[in-house]
């Protein structure tokens, strides 16, 4: 394979300009975190709709799914040309990821967004608790005046208050620890896809450069493929970061950076791990990181994605018909790549 890098300069720049190309639809997909600075500020975040969320996740999860059974399972199987070794990395990855999400919950902020939230609710409720007493000992002190009767109907609403109180306080509390569970799950799928997928893009942007250089016409159907696989995956690894943290800036940042700069490092990174490395060592290589990583997808896909978009489609709308949207897409970008592959020869 590294034979195929002794080749003309211009084949040289446009190897590299495909690695960037691609590069760069990953960092434009991230950008989906802004997309409510579209709108004007009464518009209601589409970030945060539910549907939104519902499609996007099951869009997602079967991007995820279909790519990791379709795309990496047979480029490992091609690699290692040994069935049990594919299928003992691919469920390798699987308990990689496994072993990552007990990581991430043991290591993860018990609340990654609620600091204001708390402090807000309890300001409110020292607030109010301050004024319905205060108010309670007004309407006592006037009513006092007028007798043991209207103390004793004071000392009735009191008790209703206390205990209406009581009961907002806790379901403010239920409700800011659903809040900090959902963060968490999603701070966990955001760190998993992220994970997935900078391990695949590695390989990706080695394998990408050298078929770049061997076929210099690259044809505008690979880029369009290429441009539709990275625009999901910056997409998917932004979103789940957004909705934990709530931040456009930090989602969108870490998303362009290790989406954006994966690949490229991996061309070169790759280059120059395996110079004067045989071939067969090269597909072993290769073949352990796609089962690998292929693992890693599924198990993201069915137990991350999958059910939050689930949980999130209350009303069973959504998550169908996006998650075969989803494998539509990868199915028409490897097509277009298949397409292309003739002319490339």
């Amino acid at each position: 394979m590294i034979a195929q890098l002794a080749s003309t300069d211009q084949s040289f720049i446009e190897a590299w300009l495909s690695v960037l190309v691609s590069s760069g639809a990953c960092i434009v997909g991230a950008s989906i975190v802004f997309v409510d600075n579209f709108w004007p500020a009464s518009h209601p975040s589409v970030l945060n709709n539910p549907s939104f969320l519902s499609a996007a996740l099951a869009l997602a999860s079967g991007v995820l799914l279909f790519s990791s059974l379709s795309t990496l399972l047979p480029a490992s199987r091609a690699h290692l040309k040994n069935d049990f070794f594919v299928y003992a990395s691919y469920f390798l990855g699987v308990c990689l990821t496994l072993t990552l999400t007990y990581v991430i919950q043991f290591i993860a902020p018990d609340a990654i967004h609620s600091c204001h939230g708390e402090t807000d609710s309890k300001a409110n409720e020292e607030t109010g608790l301050n004024g319905s007493h205060s108010n309670t000992r007004t309407k006592s002190q006037k009513i006092k005046s007028g007798g043991t009767y209207g103390i004793m109907t004071t000392e009735i609403i009191s008790q209703q208050q206390e205990r209406e109180e009581e009961e907002e306080e806790e379901e403010e509390e239920e409700e800011e620890e659903d809040e900090q569970k959902m963060a968490r799950e999603y701070f966990t799928t955001g760190i998993q896809t992220a994970t997935a997928i900078v391990v695949h893009k590695f390989p990706e942007g080695l394998i990408m450069f050298v078929s770049s250089q061997a076929s210099p016409q690259l044809g505008l159907n690979v880029a369009i493929a290429v441009c539709i696989h990275n625009l999901i995956e910056g997409f998917m690894i932004a979103l789940p970061l957004y909705l934990a943290t709530q931040s456009r800036r930090s989602a969108f940042g870490y998303a362009a950076l290790l989406g954006g700069l994966s690949q490229p490092i991996g061309a070169l990174v790759g280059m120059m791990a395996i110079h004067g490395v045989n071939e067969e060592k090269e597909d072993c290589v290769f073949g352990i990181i796609f089962g690998v990583v292929s693992g890693m997808m599924s198990f993201i896909a069915v137990q991350s994605m999958l059910p939050q978009a689930i949980k999130l489609d209350t009303d069973h709308r959504f998550v169908a018909p996006f998650f075969f949207i989803g494998i539509f897409l990868i199915g028409l970008a490897s097509l277009l790549k298949t397409a292309s592959t003739p002319a490339a020869g």
